[in-house]
């Protein structure tokens, strides 16, 4: 009776401390732990009947009061008795990580995955899975649980605890990972040109089939994977890979007007190994990078390349104006493996600004290019601008982005022309991301766009129309 009594004051003590502010409450848990300690030290001798309830409460709190051993004693009992007990695998896990045991909190976690009835069990189970992960600093596995805890929130609040310990895995990640998916229709996958008879004044030729524009579908899936090999305060030092791969589906028409071609014709493939370092200054972000890689196209080598490239960026004004500056220099050597004459050494120049502009966000960008080469095929100069306004306010649950560009090729010698050759480019498009209809934390995006080239020579005038459909992480 002595002992009920002792064992009551101290349950009443708990309730009361539950109530206490922060500093008071730790105070107060540590004399209830101390008092727990001298009540069981006097009845050690006298045996003790606790319901699997009381158990799992008991664990619980010697959890909270920073006791993990003698609460994953209490759940493993708990869990012999029925090994789908989630409440007492999910304090199990729990235990196990805060003392230590970081691979069987992580079993524990799974095993509570798998006896989850409901989307709040689910993501507890998942939430603590992803714990014991980033303490074992498995971070990759970490963030895809993460990611499978945001799919289970069962509210808001639960969802954006998720994202934030999602951010916070991945910033202490030294791998990075990109992935990207998309399809898009469009009346002119090859580029090809809108003509049909090439005029050469007394002369009318048929223009080729594989030269003029073909309709069908294409699919390209590109990602990239980087590890930091060095991180400071203010620089960060990454090696990677990055690889892209195309494929197209040519439609019924393009393949009746073409028999002769082969889906694969287009396939295009390309592998990019590269050093990248970031480092902060007083006056903005430096990053340089080198990279080498290799693009196939039609399952024939198409070129080897080296790139070198700087980009600056400064943030303009304060945090709430999201403003920044930035540009980039590059520097490209292609080797061409189809045709050598077609090798060409490129210069880049870039400027971009950005500003918070009424209801929304723009980006204004200018490009310069220069391209030289034995061919005159290649041989150029590019100039392009290009403007983009993103929506702050999402419309019928779409952030809504709308962009224009317009651009000029100058080429100083054409066989086409028999002189210099000028085209102009221009572009239009809008962008829905439905963020609101996300899976795993990825939603789609869909995007319209046309795009035109008028040219000095009739055989490279052309137009497309394409709808894409890619996937993209909204967070």
């Amino acid at each position: 009776m002595q002992v009920a009594l002792r064992a009551l004051w101290c349950a009443r003590l708990m309730a009361r401390a539950s109530r206490l502010p922060l500093s008071g409450r730790a105070i107060a848990r540590g004399a209830i732990t101390a008092l727990a300690l001298a009540v069981s030290s006097q009845v050690q001798a006298e045996p003790l009947t606790l319901s699997p309830a009381q158990m799992l409460d008991a664990a619980n709190r010697l959890v909270l009061v920073q006791r993990p051993t003698e609460a994953l004693a209490l759940t493993q009992a708990l869990i012999a008795r029925d090994p789908s007990d989630f409440s007492a695998l999910l304090t199990a896990s729990y235990a196990a990580r805060d003392s230590g045991a970081f691979v069987e909190a992580e079993s524990f976690g799974k095993r509570a995955w798998e006896a989850a009835q409901t989307s709040e069990q689910r993501y507890n189970a998942a939430l603590a899975v992803a714990q014991a992960q980033a303490s074992r600093e498995h971070r990759s596995s970490a963030q895809l649980w993460l990611r499978r805890a945001v799919q289970e929130a069962p509210d808001q609040n639960a969802r954006n605890r998720a994202i934030r310990d999602y951010r916070y895995v991945r910033a202490r990640n030294p791998w990075s990972y990109d992935l990207s998916i998309a399809v898009a229709p469009s009346d002119n996958l090859n580029a090809g040109t809108s003509t049909q008879v090439w005029d050469l004044g007394p002369i009318l030729l048929p223009v080729p089939a594989e030269m003029q524009a073909l309709s069908g579908v294409s699919s390209t899936v590109s990602g990239s994977i980087a590890l930091t090999i060095r991180e400071e305060s203010n620089r960060r030092d990454r090696i990677g890979v990055l690889a892209a791969r195309r494929e197209v589906r040519l439609s019924s028409k393009a393949r009746a007007s073409a028999p002769h071609l082969r889906n694969s014709d287009f396939s295009f493939q390309q592998l990019e190994g590269f050093y990248e370092r970031a480092q902060r200054f007083s006056f903005g972000e430096i990053t340089s990078r080198a990279s080498l890689g290799q693009s196939r196209y039609g399952g024939a080598k198409l070129a080897d390349f080296g790139r070198l490239s700087l980009d600056w960026e400064r943030p303009l004004g304060d945090a709430t104006r999201g403003g920044i500056f930035g540009a980039t220099l590059g520097l490209e050597r292609e080797l061409r493996r189809d045709n050598a004459t077609q090798s060409a050494d490129t210069q880049r120049l870039g400027l971009r600004w950005g500003e918070r502009l009424g209801q929304g966000h723009l980006l204004a960008s200018l490009d310069w290019k220069r391209i030289r080469s034995d061919s005159a095929a290649i041989d150029r100069e590019d100039l392009s601008a290009r403007v983009q306004y993103a929506l702050a306010k999402p419309i019928l649950g779409a952030r809504v982005a709308l962009w224009a560009g317009l651009g000029q090729t100058g080429y100083d010698y054409s066989p086409y022309t028999g002189g210099a050759r000028r085209d102009l480019g221009r572009e239009f498009g809008v962008s829905a991301f439905l963020s609101n209809r996300e899976l795993f934390g990825f939603a789609p995006e869909i995007a319209v766009t046309w795009d035109e080239n008028r040219s000095d020579a009739v055989l490279f005038e052309r137009s497309e129309t394409a709808i894409s459909l890619r996937l993209r992480s909204t967070f």
